[in-house]
């Protein structure tokens, strides 16, 4: 008979690899898989290794029947104390699943205060200002309409300040004293850097009028490349589309490039090469960004496509 999940976890301090969930579920390692993420998505449990949700979701949190083979052999070599380094890694033989301990939840009036509380300080830990929109995609209980009576009074103890702090935002904002001081200060005009769109500091997919159509979809494709507080250079599907928005004699371009930098020599899966195919809405193959992109990459052009290699020295 299949035990339920909670009956896994017999001891509620253990820690239990998945082979061994596995032995004890009665259940095949895809519904065990399923059931497992099932419970972390609802908070009762979890892994202590980060690496598990990575390679989960490179196998779109699926389980075959070739990698829980690879789960047995892993758990073979590993009491023969072989390396494993040159093995490839099953998605959940990583580390070990235990369950998450469930604080009792009161009724208490000033406790649920307290909880909405402590939940616009995770935010305002996270966004530094608060509004309506930034928080649309938020779970529930982190939407404007859970929090907004907590920032009210947090806004009445000092807590927080109310205002306006960007303009084209409708509705009221709220803003952390230390987010305050940071806008206060001179934002560093020459910094470059780059953020993917799905970054929480990204403002892709809000519902803002103010920046409707300026910028990508919020895909995990797509990056975006500033310096300052202007935005230089938007990168689509993994480079497959560039917008550039400084001109190809900018002095500073090469630090432009530094979101297609990473896609090639970042240390967890570097892509092969990036395929470019069109920049600023022209054949990649004919771009005056051309020489540029010469200059950072080992660069390949064909009829229309230029394809980006990273740069051996």
């Amino acid at each position: 008979a299949k035990l339920e999940l909670p009956d896994l976890f017999r001891d509620p301090g253990g820690r239990y690899d998945f082979l061994a969930l596995l032995r004890a579920s009665g259940s095949d390692d895809v519904e065990l898989a399923r059931r497992l993420w099932g419970e972390v998505w609802q908070g009762r449990v979890t892994n202590d290794t980060f690496i598990v949700l990575r390679r989960a979701i490179m196998s779109r949190f699926k389980l075959s029947g070739t990698a829980i083979q690879r789960v047995r052999s892993s758990h073979r070599r590993i009491r023969r104390r072989e390396n494993l380094a040159e093995k490839e890694p099953s998605p959940f033989s990583a580390g070990n699943w235990h369950r998450v301990p469930r604080p009792e939840v009161s009724d208490d009036l000033l406790e649920t205060e307290e909880r909405r509380k402590d939940r616009a300080r995770l935010l305002m830990d996270r966004y530094g200002v608060l509004f309506r929109e930034l928080l649309q995609r938020e779970f529930p209980s982190l939407r404007w309409s859970s929090i907004f009576r907590a920032l009210r009074i947090m806004e009445l103890s000092g807590e927080v300040m109310s205002g306006i702090f960007f303009h084209g935002i409708p509705g009221p904002q709220f803003i952390s004293h230390r987010a305050l001081r940071s806008l206060q200060r001179k934002l560093p005009e020459d910094a470059v850097y780059w953020i993917n769109a799905t970054d929480p500091a990204s403002l892709c997919g809000i519902q803002l009028d103010s920046v409707r159509g300026m910028l990508p979809a919020r895909l995990m494709s797509n990056h975006l490349v500033y310096k300052g507080n202007k935005l230089v250079l938007v990168s689509k599907q993994n480079g497959k589309d560039l917008t550039f928005f400084v001109p190809p004699d900018d002095p500073r371009l090469q630090e432009y490039l530094v979101s297609l930098q990473h896609l090639l020599t970042r240390k967890f899966q570097p892509l092969k090469r990036i395929s470019i195919e069109t920049i600023n809405d022209e054949e990649a193959s004919q771009s005056p960004y051309l020489p540029a992109l010469r200059t950072s990459f080992d660069v390949s052009v064909e009829y229309k496509d230029v394809t980006l290699y990273r740069k051996v020295n």
